[in-house]
């Protein structure tokens, strides 16, 4: 009996399934927890002291934390290289599109992840802004990372730009989609701490910030436009 493994496209189209579900269950998770009402945290637990990062100040994970993001940084980057010719021949026009925005993300967002995790804000930031306009989840992590740092209206700002970002808006084409009902419900709660934190708002994303983020964006919408496949 053959080995239904050794078939390279089955391979490729069954880790696309499980990937594309495990960003879908984190972005949910980060979601859900952002527009929930907090829970009662009367019981309080003893905090564990914080690792910091002694180069940068920032809070850094754990060691099994890194080292698990590390593995997922290793397995995406040996995925896409093994999957770079016809990726996409067994898909439907829908699934190619998601594939697509994220076979152009996937090796960012991990390293973002991996950055994060290190305590290396400012490198994971960079990761995620270049990941904005075509995946959801680097504008929720952005929103999750400025609002910790006080950045109250940038994270209202990123979250905006992704609502409006012309390639994520193909990727969900139905206006009832989960994640930009999920996302608009986001962007009313970030507005809402913007307004109650506007003495200690600490933004600093700039005017040229956000040029370079639009041209981004229409370098991906003209990319998206030109390929092939669909």
């Amino acid at each position: 009996m053959p080995d239904p493994l050794s078939d390279r496209k089955l391979c490729h189209d069954i880790y696309a399934e499980l990937q594309k579900a495990h960003d879908q269950v984190k972005g949910f998770l980060e979601i859900k927890r952002a527009v929930e009402p907090k829970k009662d945290k009367s019981k309080k637990k003893i905090a564990k002291p914080k690792r910091i990062n002694s180069k940068t100040g920032y809070p850094m994970s754990t060691d099994k934390q890194i080292k698990n993001a590390t593995e997922q940084l290793k397995l995406t980057r040996k995925f896409l290289k093994n999957n770079q010719t016809n990726p996409y021949k067994s898909r439907n026009s829908q699934e190619k599109i998601e594939d697509w925005c994220w076979n152009n993300s996937a090796e960012k967002m991990d390293n973002a992840d991996l950055e994060y995790k290190k305590g290396e804000w400012d490198k994971a930031e960079k990761l995620w802004l270049a990941c904005v306009a075509i995946n959801y989840r680097a504008a929720n992590r952005l929103r999750i990372m400025y609002q910790k740092e006080h950045r109250f209206n940038d994270a209202v700002q990123i979250i905006d730009f992704a609502i409006d970002s012309p390639v994520l808006r193909k990727v969900n084409n139905d206006s009832n989609d989960s994640y930009v009902t999920d996302f608009k419900k986001k962007l009313e709660t970030a507005e809402q701490k913007s307004m109650k934190h506007e003495n200690e708002d600490q933004s600093k994303l700039s005017e040229e910030d956000f040029e370079k983020l639009n041209s981004d964006s229409d370098y991906w919408f003209k990319k998206f436009n030109n390929i092939t496949y669909y």
